[in-house]
């Protein structure tokens, strides 16, 4: 399991024509670590189809949080557009939403712990988003 932790203000990278590039932007020290460099490196990696990854999305100040475990895919979300999903969570839709935020995020990559895990049934996704939305009356 290989862990990418980010956190501080999410930016979209406006030199990069070629793609939505979302950085962050450490408060501390001010480096700069591409979110979407690492999900490409994961998908693209030769090492087996199922690319099972884990993201934990968090806003600073919010109760929200999104969780998600299951395989790293590109699908067309419900606009059209190709982007990255884990499961029903769509990465790439959150983080444009948060543009210009504090957040922390961690990814953490099992595709080369999946040889390990064959015996394991983790085929569900759970998304939890702790804020609610229910309307009181």
């Amino acid at each position: 399991m290989t862990e990418h932790c980010f956190n501080g203000l999410l930016t979209l990278d406006e030199n990069d024509l070629n793609r939505m590039n979302y950085i962050v932007t450490n408060l501390a020290d001010s480096t700069h670590k591409s979110i979407t460099d690492v999900l490409d490196r994961i998908y693209n990696s030769k090492n087996t189809i199922n690319k099972l990854i884990r993201v934990v999305l968090k806003p600073y100040n919010s109760n929200d949080i999104f969780n998600a475990f299951q395989s790293l895919q590109i699908t067309k979300d419900k606009f059209g557009t190709y982007s990255y999903h884990v499961g029903n969570f769509a990465i790439e839709n959150a983080l444009y939403n948060l543009i210009g935020t504090n957040i922390e995020l961690t990814i953490e990559d099992y595709t080369d712990s999946t040889r390990n895990m064959n015996n394991l049934d983790i085929v569900s996704t759970t998304e939890d988003n702790s804020h609610d939305t229910s309307q009181q009356s």
